[in-house]
């Protein structure tokens, strides 16, 4: 009996140990965050990071393959420095903790210059991606995609007039829109971008299936709404669109410039392909008449 108790306890040790062997590892900690960030470095064996209350940085470093999802409607705001620094393999991640919830972006406002986002995926948000606001953050190889915002620029706002330079380079700005209303226009479903003092370069960028729309009045820029001085080098504008509708009487909708409007004489641009973008108005039956102009430039 004692060699047979003895023989069935090797077995199961035998057992345990090969499971314990050949099991996937543990899953990584969840780390919960709000509130001031003060000098912290962020790492992918402590993430997901999630947002349990809106953000303020006032320094951060974030390593390559971080995951940092809102809980909620939250703000992840940028007062001081962050450096975000992926790579293509290990991008970092700004989401949200599910598919269902929803969150307010980044927001650069009077933030200390020398911030950089490098491989970055930004998305989910209803409030514009990033939105910046005296602000000169460097954004290099980042994906702003699938956000939306009730005022200007789905995926990125920029609104600068500070004097400096700002880049924006290898970014694919996508799936990103204005939705429609019949409040105050939501200009550029990718990217709004006005500056009166300093310049934004956008470079190697790619802007596609952006959409801008509204509701009786005037709505601009699919792909891009730009005013001021900036500069767009090898960018690709592909596949974005602009409409206006009409829902009542006595009132007329203007869609303007599907793949970029420009606002001013002051935008440069360098080997640029302008491609597949779609300006749409519709009337509706109403005593009033809707315009589309631009489908790729205006």
């Amino acid at each position: 009996m004692k060699k047979i108790c003895k023989l069935f306890c090797t077995f199961v040790i035998t057992i345990l140990l090969s499971y314990s062997f050949f099991a996937k590892p543990a899953s990584a900690d969840t780390t919960y965050v709000s509130g001031l960030i003060v000098n912290q470095s962020w790492t992918s064996a402590e993430s997901p990071y999630v947002m349990t209350g809106d953000i303020l940085i006032a320094g951060l470093t974030v390593y390559p393959g971080v995951e940092i999802l809102a809980g909620g409607n939250y703000e992840f705001q940028v007062a001081g420095v962050i450096n975000a620094i992926g790579n293509e393999q290990n991008p970092i991640l700004f989401s949200t903790i599910s598919s269902v919830a929803s969150w307010k972006g980044i927001l650069f406002q009077n933030s200390n210059p020398g911030s950089n986002l490098k491989w970055c995926i930004i998305e989910k948000s209803i409030n514009s991606g990033i939105r910046i606001v005296e602000s000169l953050p460097t954004l290099i190889h980042c994906n702003i995609r699938n956000n939306q915002s009730a005022s200007h620029g789905g995926g990125i706002k920029i609104s600068n007039t500070i004097p400096g330079d700002m880049l924006l380079a290898d970014c694919n700005i996508s799936n990103n829109f204005t939705p429609s209303g019949t409040g105050t226009p939501s200009n550029g479903g990718g990217i709004y971008v006005v500056t009166t003092v300093g310049t934004v370069e956008i470079v190697r960028c790619t802007l596609e299936n952006n959409q801008a729309s509204k509701t009786n009045g005037t709505i601009s820029g699919g792909g891009a709404y730009a005013s001021g001085k900036i500069f767009f080098e090898q960018c690709i504008f592909r596949s974005n669109s602009v409409i206006a509708t009409q829902a009542q009487d006595q009132q007329s909708s203007y869609a303007y410039g599907a793949g970029i409007y420009v606002a001013d004489d002051t935008i440069t641009f360098a080997n640029c392909r302008i491609i597949q973008n779609k300006a749409r108005a519709t009337e509706n039956g109403f005593q009033a008449a809707s315009y589309g102009y631009g489908g790729g430039c205006i």
